[in-house]
Parts: structure tokens; C-alpha cells; sequence
């Protein structure tokens, strides 16, 4: 198992924003999703780590 990290670019309402997604590259087929949103202060370590 090899988590794979990148960000990605979206926008809302016209509003550019980043995100992060993570995952695992072993898995090859369609597979349940976590939405971790960061507090108001900002995306941290503490976020990514719990996205990992």
C-alpha cells in the first residue's frame, strides 16, 4: 500500500480554491471517500495527516 498525495485546483461560485486528495494506489477499483474540511485557520499538518 503507497498512499499517493497531490493537490488539486477547484473552483466554487466562480472562486478559485486548492485542495488536497489522498489515496491508495493499490486499489483498483471504485472505493468510499473521506471530506476532511480544515478549520478556519487554514489546511495544516493536521489535516494531511489525517487525510494519510
Amino acid at each position: 500500500m503507497m498512499i499517493i498525495e497531490r493537490e488539486i485546483e477547484y473552483e466554487d461560485n466562480g472562486k478559485p480554491f486548492q485542495g488536497v486528495i489522498a489515496y491508495d494506489d493499490s486499489n483498483q477499483g471504485p472505493a468510499p471517500g473521506i471530506l476532511i474540511s480544515h478549520a478556519w485557520g487554514g489546511q495544516g499538518e493536521f489535516d494531511a495527516n489525517k487525510a494519510r
